[in-house]
Parts: C-alpha cells; structure tokens; sequence
C-alpha cells in the first residue's frame, strides 16, 4: 500500500495531467474499423457478452436520437449519459497510467481489459445497448482559451454532420447571435454574450 510519494513522483503528476488533457481535447473522426474493434473488445473485455452491431454517428447528438429511435424512448426524453464518454474518458486513462508508470502499481488481471479500452480516446459518446452499440465520432474542432471553450468567429466545438456548440468564455451563446454578428464583419464579446 502506498502512504506517500516521493518529490520526484509527485513532480511527474502535471506530466501526467497534461496528458490527459491532450488526449481528451484531440479532434478527428476514426474509421470504422477501429471503432468496431475497440467495441469488441469493450463487449468482450468489459461486458463479458458478444459484440453486437456497431452504428456510428457523426455527432453525439445524432448518436443519442439513434439511441432514443432504438429504445423507443419518447422524442423528447432528457438525455441520459453514455455507458462509455470515450475521449472524456482521458482523465482516468491519465490517473492509471501515473499509477502504474510513475508509482508502479500493479493493475493485475485487468491490465489487459485496461490496455485494450485504451481505443475509446478516439471515439465520442459510446452507447452499449445489447443488440446495437451506438457511438458517436469526436468533434472535428474544439477551441478553448484558459481552458473553457471559446470561439468568437464560430463554434467553440464543431462535428462533421454540422451539430455545433457556440461558447464564448466558457458560457453557452445562441448560434443565431454569433452568426448574425459574423456576418455583419464582427466577433462577440463576453459581455455581448452574458447579455
């Protein structure tokens, strides 16, 4: 059991931070392929059943009416949270890894599960019904400034199907507002934003 760590383990811990940020900020769609293998084993590794049917989405918002067509919920259920956050998931990945790599503890049996959901960082919301599994793709840009989201001259996170998020400062700002002031050859300010 550890009861406390050294001042060289304890200066490694921003290294580890910091890459768990990074990979949780990373953009980009994944092929098909990788994100069914990754489901496999996700089924396999960590569900103890056989890998269904993998359907992915281009948003997590596309992702998430699937899930409500599939389970017959009413169109206008509140959300409920993915099984799996994939790329948001990075903060545990970080936390295990400085665990493992910097304090050297043994992950056991379940090493292998861990190393091989290692692939959900490239992928968005992961939905792991027992017939379907349901994923959304991560954003394709995400723009942040002192670490909230922050974009005056379009979505602060924009996916491929068009589903974007508008953000200035960390605070939510409705797409018609930025939009209209864009088009008229300006950018927003927070306070325009707050207002």
């Amino acid at each position: 059991m550890i009861t406390e760590i050294t001042k060289e383990q304890e200066a490694r811990m921003d290294e580890f931070r910091d890459k768990g940020i990074r990979e949780g900020l990373e953009t980009g769609k994944v092929s098909q392929e990788e994100i069914e293998k990754v489901c496999a084993d996700v089924y396999r590794k960590l569900l103890d059943k056989e890998p269904v049917k993998v359907v992915v989405y281009d948003s997590p918002k596309a992702a998430w009416e699937a899930v409500k067509e599939h389970t017959k919920l009413p169109a206008d259920s509140p959300y409920i949270h993915p099984y799996l956050d994939g790329h948001l998931f990075s903060y545990y990945f970080a936390f295990y890894d400085y665990m493992e790599q910097v304090l050297g503890v043994d992950l056991g049996p379940g090493k292998d599960a861990y190393e091989s959901l290692r692939g959900i960082l490239r992928m968005g919301n992961i939905y792991t019904l027992d017939d379907i599994c349901i994923v959304s793709q991560r954003p394709l840009e995400l723009h942040m400034q002192e670490g909230v989201l922050h974009n005056t001259k379009g979505p602060a996170i924009r996916y491929a199907d068009g589903f974007a998020v508008y953000s200035i400062k960390g605070e939510p700002v409705e797409d018609d507002l930025l939009l209209d002031l864009l088009k008229a050859g300006g950018e927003i300010g927070a306070e325009q934003a707050a207002g």
